[in-house]
């Protein structure tokens, strides 16, 4: 007996943002969904490495299927590329963001050696 279940490959039906840009320090959260059936695997990957669950990344699986990176606070070595892969027995789906992380100090600089008029 076969299943009336359609299977499919996945499909990333929610992609990363192309670029993301976050403050060194600052909470970072990345968003991405995809669909499938068989229900895919989820994947975060960093320059090619996958990410595991840490103090440092925090890996949220919603029950529809979106899944959610958070890194708590984000220093300017995680900037580069993080991707999102979806795979089930059919197939593969990725979408990927750059990741560009913003020093700190380049900021409080600028905000102190701005004039301020009063």
């Amino acid at each position: 007996k076969t299943s009336d279940i359609e299977e499919f490959a996945p499909k990333i039906v929610k992609p990363l943002p192309t670029v993301v840009s976050a403050t060194e320090g600052e909470l970072t959260r990345l968003v991405a969904k995809a669909i499938g059936v068989p229900t895919p695997e989820i994947r975060w990957l960093k320059q090619g490495m996958e990410i595991h669950q840490s103090q440092e990344y925090q890996i949220e699986e919603l029950e529809d299927g979106t899944s959610m990176l958070i890194i708590p606070e984000v220093y300017q070595d995680d900037t580069g590329e993080i991707s999102f892969e979806a795979t089930n027995a059919l197939g593969a789906a990725s979408t990927v963001a750059a990741l560009s992380v913003e020093s700190k100090k380049s900021l409080d600089y600028f905000m102190v050696s701005s004039p301020r008029r009063l």
